[in-house]
């Protein structure tokens, strides 16, 4: 077995469970993802802590071991702040963050965690899930590819974060 296939076996993928007691254990490793992914654009401690105590959200990670190696989590869009999509609030999810530690990329990861993830959301009826992705590192691309004629709707977009496109999805 290589290296790479043993660290796949060495994953679990979970949902995680909203408390101040669950935050605190992975919230240094929940920080440290972010802001390695995403620089001086992370979210802050704050924000993050805000979200993963949201009951309200859904968020899976990927852990190995007791070590979070990377997670996801999504809004209903009333959380996302909307307004004049009211009537899509309850059928539609909005993916805000994807994670995955950078010794752990190229392995599956994030679609295994995806399809947990909206697994979860259709559990909980949602029927649409909405994102953006960025173009620079492929991840456009890679859900394109991934949901072919599930996506809706999509649209370049100039984020603060750089080229992005927009998705639709249905569930």
């Amino acid at each position: 077995m290589n290296e790479a296939e043993k660290m796949i076996q060495d994953v679990e993928t979970v949902v995680y469970v909203p408390s101040l007691e669950s935050w605190n254990g992975i919230k240094d490793d929940i920080v440290r993802l972010e802001s390695e992914a995403f620089k001086d654009k992370a979210f802050s401690p704050e924000e993050l802590e805000k979200d993963f105590l949201n009951s309200k959200n859904t968020t899976v990670l990927i852990k190995e071991g007791d070590k979070i190696i990377g997670f996801t989590f999504a809004r209903s869009l009333d959380e996302a702040d909307e307004s004049g999509r009211e009537a899509e609030v309850k059928e539609t999810a909005y993916i805000w963050d994807t994670v995955i530690d950078v010794k752990y990329r190229g392995r599956n990861l994030v679609g295994q965690m995806m399809a947990m993830l909206e697994e979860e959301l259709r559990r909980k009826g949602y029927s649409f899930i909405e994102r953006v992705a960025s173009t620079a590192n492929n991840y456009a691309e890679n859900i394109y590819k991934h949901y072919k004629d599930r996506i809706i709707a999509s649209e370049p977009r100039e984020t603060k974060y750089g080229k992005q496109v927009f998705f639709r999805i249905k569930l």
